[in-house]
């Protein structure tokens, strides 16, 4: 199988293409066999764990070898996988990224960016901990994606909520788009080929649509919702799906929307 595209730049499928040859030669045939330190370890990075004040994840290069330093608040979550993953992204894809090169938690999540080093080495970490060979049956078998199914998926790869409904967006063939919100504007939205429109970043959610709900205090039931597509900025007047939650360390609000196909 094949994953959907959504509009992405050819820098990312090399970066994708990478991490699946790192797979390859390490035969790994399960989302259980992925253990990133290994897998750095492997490439000639160690990991060390320590307190970043700025950032949440650092490579020093040295050559054919180097060394990923990892916030230690991070340490054992779902997120420290994804920031080893993406650093060691930057050490595959990227030699002129060496000594204390930092990113922060706005470059692991520019995920509005379709070029350049930070989504290049996004894109190989969500190919290494989410390989399509093994992600897009499973979003194969959804109908109506929401968030629990990625939870569940989340789950079963050892990945962040966030990263594996942008995974599902990119992989299956149901129109869908993920959107990240905070203060009550859009941070960012990925959406695929499918999805009908584009909620713009930067645009107010208002009490018309469940995430602005959520940022106004007001309870949401953790499902989707049916609405009026026309209500989200950029909408169109269809019968629209949305599973917003709350990520309340985050202060903002992830929303998975979903749309019957058109074709």
């Amino acid at each position: 199988m094949v994953a959907r595209k959504t509009s992405r730049t050819p820098e990312l499928g090399l970066a994708r293409s990478a991490a699946k040859k790192l797979l390859s030669e390490l035969r790994i045939r399960a989302s259980s066999e992925i253990d990133v330190e290994l897998i750095a370890a492997y490439r000639g990075l160690a990991v060390l764990y320590k307190p970043l004040a700025n950032e949440e994840g650092r490579l020093v290069r040295a050559g054919d070898v180097g060394l990923i330093v990892v916030d230690e608040r991070l340490e054992h979550t779902a997120k420290a996988r994804f920031v080893i993953a993406h650093e060691l992204g930057h050490f595959v894809r990227h030699a002129g990224v060496d000594q204390f090169e930092l990113c922060t938690d706005r470059d692991l999540n520019a995920w509005y960016l379709t070029s350049g080093a930070e989504p290049e080495a996004n894109a190989f970490a969500a190919e290494l901990l989410l390989p399509s060979i093994l992600f897009v049956p499973k979003c194969d078998k959804l109908n109506k994606p929401n968030l629990h199914h990625v939870r569940e998926l989340a789950e079963s790869f050892g990945t962040s909520l966030t990263a594996t409904a942008i995974r599902l967006v990119e992989c299956t063939e149901e129109p869908c788009a993920v959107v990240h919100s905070s203060d009550s504007k859009i941070d960012w939205c990925v959406r695929n080929d499918n999805f009908a429109f584009s909620p713009p970043r930067g645009a107010v959610l208002t009490g018309s649509t469940y995430a602005g709900d959520l940022f106004a205090g007001k309870r949401v039931l953790d499902r989707p919702e049916l609405m009026d597509g026309a209500m989200w900025p950029g909408g169109i007047a269809i019968d629209l799906q949305e599973h917003s939650i709350k990520m309340p360390s985050y202060n903002a609000v992830l929303s998975l929307l979903w749309h019957k196909s058109h074709a």
